[in-house]
């Protein structure tokens, strides 16, 4: 069983909790939102045990945090890329299809997936 806690304090301070496959790790970041777009940084060089490294935004609907789309730059460079390498081998799915699997968790013990978010359960008020 695999699951993720993310915590934000009004200090502007995030931990994201991991927990599964016997692990169970802390990632301490910084966040900040940006009209409907939170944003979490992940400093490696502060603090080396953490898991999740770089940049993670999530799109705020609702109650629910959700993964940000596969941008369309970077899948009009992976096609780029594909074509430079000359491989006629290597087929692309579309744009579509490549944000729905990027945005989707692992099956769950009916064998379906479904799109991966974080749902809100408790509500502070920063002063």
């Amino acid at each position: 069983m695999f699951s993720k806690t993310l915590t934000l304090n009004c200090s502007g301070n995030a931990i994201l909790n991991f927990q599964g496959d016997m692990q169970n790790n802390n990632s301490l970041g910084i966040w900040k939102t940006e009209k409907d777009t939170l944003i979490i940084f992940f400093d490696s060089l502060k603090n080396q045990n953490n898991k999740f490294k770089g940049e993670m935004k999530f799109v705020v609907k609702r109650n629910k945090l959700e993964y940000m789309p596969f941008p369309k730059s970077k899948y009009n460079e992976l096609l780029e890329f594909a074509k430079k390498m000359g491989n006629d081998t290597v087929k692309i799915p579309s744009y579509r299809k490549v944000n729905k699997l990027t945005n989707q968790g692992l099956k769950n013990f009916k064998g379906k997936t479904s799109k991966q978010y974080l749902k809100k359960i408790e509500i502070i008020n920063c002063e």
